[in-house]
């Protein structure tokens, strides 16, 4: 998409939820279409990973006003702008750890491509963050999160097929690396907050 043409909020939804399905259900594929598009760090934020974090928060606050009694605005409030800043922070230094990380795998780390890796690899835990928000009963999703793993590794293939050189041990040190990496800062992000939030 050029930066010129301006689509609607319901057909950006319609792309994203596209996209996501696609690359849990059809990874390797997806990832090829990925970079085919070739996009830049600002239009993978804009289309794909803030519409997911707004979602994710908007469902967390909806989540402390509907489930804890006498609607703690207040809390709700506090919540999701922890949820935020932890998935917006979390994706944000993800990107820059990869960007580091990267090169000592023999792969170019450049801006487009770390985030590429970073946001679109974040999709499934946005989405399960999303869910579990809106479904408390259902926080044993977490555990389907460990799907990032095949994600990552089907990118990462995809870069082997088109002459990267890298052996399978450290295809697989990088890929667990990476799904703790984007898994692990924002959580860590919003248990500080949280600490904040609670002195």
């Amino acid at each position: 998409m050029s930066e010129q043409e301006n689509i609607s909020t319901l057909t950006l939804y319609k792309n994203l939820l596209i996209r996501l399905r696609n690359l849990i259900l059809r990874p390797a594929s997806e990832w090829e279409k990925i970079e085919s598009e070739d996009k830049k760090l600002n239009n993978i934020l804009s289309e794909f990973s803030l519409p997911l974090i707004a979602v994710a928060t908007l469902a967390t606050f909806l989540d402390y006003i509907i489930n804890y009694q006498g609607f703690a605005v207040e809390l709700a409030l506090k919540q999701s702008l922890a949820t935020f800043t932890s998935l917006f922070g979390g994706l944000y230094l993800a990107y820059l750890t990869l960007k580091f990380l990267l090169p000592y795998f023999g792969i170019a780390a450049t801006n487009d491509y770390s985030f590429a890796l970073a946001a679109y690899s974040s999709g499934l835990w946005y989405l399960i963050n999303l869910i579990s928000s809106l479904i408390p009963e259902l926080l044993f999703l977490q555990l389907f999160s460990l799907y990032t793993l095949y994600i990552v590794w089907t990118q990462l293939e995809l870069r082997v097929t088109r002459g990267l050189i890298i052996g399978k041990p450290q295809r697989l040190l990088l890929t667990v690396l990476i799904t703790i990496i984007i898994h692990i800062l924002p959580y860590l992000i919003w248990l500080f907050l949280l600490k904040l939030i609670s002195l």
